[in-house]
């Protein structure tokens, strides 16, 4: 029981999941002027939504990259096959059945829109990762239900859980936030690079080749972090609680540190073996720049 649990850990990502609390408040602190209004049920149930939502991605992700995963990862490979596909396919029938009756719960409580990003996120999870789409393995275009399923979607659904305009700072911010996060995310398409090669999955690091992709994630990861932080600065200005916010400017010197690494990686004689070192920082790398924004956002509504 215990091996199973510690498999379900693993093929769950729990990891990376520690760092996303953030996906599921800062969209909601955004749209909020008082920490009283997120006292909600739907606050609750949003913030287990998001979560349940990452927790199916990583489910499919891990049942359809079995192949891949064993030529690298094979501690994600080996958990799935420990478990079983039998039960990978149960634990991601209760992802749904559980995010789906999470759905309909907010959507009768006249959450419509959030009920409805919430559902294109799951089918966008499913596109990714599973034939025949299989999007992950589509080239230039592979990065798209990532950045936006899951780096766009959860913001914009907090945002809608408690207003009903789409304001452009909160587009400009999601985007920000987003583009902060896929750069980091480009580190793990670099460090898969020889792995998809072999399994025939092109990502965008076949594309434009590693240095050239560890070259964009410095960018979109410094200036997503930038973007972030001066429009959330910029929020909590107009509510009188700049001091609080800025906080959140942590994120723009850890990502320019994060950036350098990055760039020192594609200027390294190998790419892809510096791509290998760079990928496990990911997950640290998630917490040290969302944190900050959260933190940030948290004081600025309390």
């Amino acid at each position: 029981m215990v091996g199973k649990f510690k498999d379900f850990v693993q093929v769950s990502r729990f990891k990376i999941q520690l760092a996303s609390l953030p996906h599921a408040t800062l969209g909601v602190f955004m749209a909020v002027s008082k920490f009283e209004e997120l006292v909600t049920p739907l606050t609750g149930a949003y913030v287990i939504l998001t979560f349940l939502l990452i927790t199916y991605s990583c489910h499919i992700n891990c049942l359809y990259d079995v192949d891949v995963d064993l030529k690298y990862k094979r501690y994600l490979a080996e958990a799935v096959l420990r478990l079983g596909r039998p039960f990978m396919w149960k634990l991601i029938a209760a992802d749904t059945l559980l995010a789906g009756l999470i759905l309909l719960y907010i959507a009768f409580s006249g959450r419509w829109v959030t009920a409805i990003l919430g559902a294109a996120g799951m089918v966008l999870a499913w596109i990714y990762s599973s034939p025949p789409l299989r999007v992950k393995a589509r080239g230039a275009v592979s990065f798209i239900p990532v950045l936006v399923g899951l780096y766009s979607f959860p913001i914009l659904g907090g945002w809608f859980l408690f207003r009903d305009d789409l304001t452009v700072e909160i587009v400009l911010f999601t985007l920000f936030y987003a583009m902060m996060n896929e750069g980091i995310t480009f580190v793990n398409t670099a460090e898969d690079y020889r792995e998809d090669l072999d399994e025939g999955i092109t990502t965008l690091a076949h594309v434009i080749g590693i240095r050239n992709l560890l070259v964009l994630a410095a960018f979109l990861t410094v200036c997503g972090s930038t973007g972030a932080t001066v429009l959330l600065l910029k929020h909590s200005y107009h509510m009188d609680r700049f001091v609080f916010a800025a906080v959140a400017v942590l994120s723009i010197f850890v990502s320019i540190a994060i950036g350098i690494r990055m760039l020192g990686g594609s200027l390294a004689p190998d790419p892809e073996k510096e791509a290998k070192l760079l990928g496990p920082k990911m997950g640290p790398w998630f917490m040290v720049v969302r944190y900050p924004l959260f933190l940030g956002a948290l004081l600025m509504v309390v």
